[in-house]
């Protein structure tokens, strides 16, 4: 499209645009290359009219498709808009708060499961881990308790010593039974309390979990976490006071009439311990006559020495016979100050044909003497040297000095006294009746653990599990009124008012853009 330029004498003598166009128009209409057939397609004016049509249909075929894009903006403005809807009355602001406590109890009964219709099929939650903590981990801590045999041994012989103090006893003492157990009690206490401690970590869990689920303001989160973790360790404290209680319980009364304790033991508990008691207490009686248990060919038996005859049972009933000899004919010797051989002279070995020697082998020195001697008393000889021979004249002359002085007497008591329990010899009818109390003990553990597997669960529900939940649901909108004045302090400041401004600002460019397209259409149409 042809046009005329403004020359410098036209800017030189300031024509104006009026003037210019009908000078241009004049010139294109006038010239003969161009002629009026052409000159109205020609000219400023025709390049205007042609550039604007050109616009137009450019904006008419392109903002068609520009629409949906900012319907679809405006779409998640307002969604987003949504989401930061701040209340602004008292009622409405009141009505937040009423919902947003409702989604925090909702949320915290799912965790925990039993009370709700849907579950989480991602993950376990709160309620299932605590499950496998009180019922599988808890178990089979107590089931996994154990106790030193060797040392509650020597705690039952001291207790069966210490009953009756310088008295003879007849019977084996309860105390011995109860005193023991009591110590056993006490394994429980550990375990106990560190499964009160692993609950009350998956409910803080499952507390922070429910709280960052809730769409509400910061400052709610925070007085809503900070009031719900002081109640549970405030019930953390109340369920471990709770175990003390049934420790000391179980401490201060020994059922010995339990239903389970009289299914194990049998319905006649009283009766059977007192045979039994009566039995060992025989044994002891007749620890004054020549029997004692002891080593002979590598394995231990219960020997009786009556006149020269020497026999040999299998257990203190001395029902089962498993050997005799006599020792008329041998003569003695000992190498060891815990061994003592009978060696049978040859005379005797190729007339009779038997077993040349017999070792015993004693537990301590003491009774490798008092053997010795007994086999002295019925006529055994005893080979002069050796460790024997020096033992037998310092046990005289040690039982001699004893008898002649008071004042050595109170040495060697207080030697006795100062010795530990671990140190000193029991004695030798003693081992039958921590078997006794040994095997009542066992049985009655066997009691606790079920009673500790059973209350634990039950007190972490309804101290830790429902105390909270109960919390949640009443005392602590409670505490908010109690602590906070106003609902304002309550919920606190908008911290999205800035990001909700700038949203609401794009959101009104965006209508008016959507506005002038449709009014542009309207027009073309």
């Amino acid at each position: 499209i042809g046009v005329v330029n403004r020359s410098q004498k036209d800017i030189d003598d300031r024509k104006d645009i009026r003037k210019a166009l009908s000078d241009e128009s004049k010139f294109f209409t006038e010239h003969p290359a161009y002629g009026p057939d052409m000159a109205h397609k020609l000219g400023i004016k025709y390049l205007q009219e042609y550039l604007q049509s050109e616009l137009s249909n450019h904006i008419f075929r392109r903002l068609p498709q520009s629409k949906p894009k900012l319907e679809t903006k405006l779409f998640e403005i307002n969604e987003r808009l949504s989401e930061m809807d701040v209340p602004l009355t008292e009622e409405t602001k009141e009505r937040h708060l009423a919902q947003t406590n409702e989604s925090f109890r909702q949320s915290f009964d799912s965790a925990m499961g039993g009370k709700v219709c849907r579950v989480d099929t991602k993950k376990l939650s709160g309620g299932a881990r605590i499950n496998v903590l009180m019922n599988d981990t808890f178990a089979k801590e107590v089931d996994q308790l154990f106790y030193d045999e060797t040392r509650l041994g020597r705690e039952i012989a001291t207790a069966i010593l210490n009953a009756p103090g310088a008295r003879l006893a007849l019977f084996i003492p309860d105390v011995a039974f109860t005193s023991c157990v009591e110590s056993q009690i006490e394994l429980f206490r550990m375990p106990s309390l560190a499964c009160v401690d692993w609950v009350t970590n998956e409910i803080i869990n499952s507390v922070n979990e429910s709280i960052d689920k809730l769409k509400c303001f910061p400052n709610l989160k925070n007085i809503y976490s900070k009031l719900t973790l002081d109640s549970v360790r405030e019930s953390n404290k109340k369920c471990k006071i709770f175990v003390e209680h049934i420790v000391a319980t179980e401490k201060c009364y020994i059922n010995t009439i339990h239903e389970d304790f009289k299914k194990v033991t049998g319905e006649l508990t009283s009766s059977l311990i007192s045979d039994v008691q009566l039995k060992v207490t025989t044994q002891a009686i007749q620890q004054n006559s020549k029997s004692d248990r002891f080593s002979y060919k590598k394995k231990d038996f219960w020997f009786v020495l009556k006149g020269s005859t020497l026999s040999w049972f299998t257990d203190e009933t001395h029902k089962v016979q498993r050997g005799s000899v006599d020792v008329k004919g041998f003569h003695l010797k000992s190498e060891t100050d815990f061994s003592l051989t009978l060696v049978l002279s040859k005379k005797k070995l190729l007339s009779l044909g038997s077993n040349s020697e017999h070792e015993f082998v004693f537990n301590s020195k003491d009774m490798t003497l008092k053997w010795k001697d007994w086999f002295e008393g019925v006529g055994v000889k005893v080979d002069n040297g050796g460790p024997a021979a020096d033992n037998e004249s310092l046990y005289k002359d040690t039982k001699s000095e004893s008898n002649q002085s008071l004042s050595r007497y109170s040495q060697s008591s207080h030697s006795i006294s100062s010795h530990s329990c671990e140190d000193m010899a029991f004695p030798d009818h003693m081992p039958g009746q921590v078997d006794v109390v040994k095997k009542y003990i066992d049985k009655y553990v066997v009691i606790l653990k079920t009673i500790f597997r059973d209350r634990l669960p039950k007190l972490c529900q309804l101290e830790l599990i429902d105390s909270t939940s109960k919390f949640i649901a009443t005392e602590l909108h409670v505490r908010l009124r109690h602590q906070f004045p106003t609902i304002d302090d309550i919920l606190g400041e908008d911290p999205d008012k800035d990001e909700r401004i700038d949203l609401q600002n794009r959101k009104q460019h965006y209508i008016e853009a959507i506005d002038i397209i449709d009014k542009f259409s309207k027009m073309k149409l």
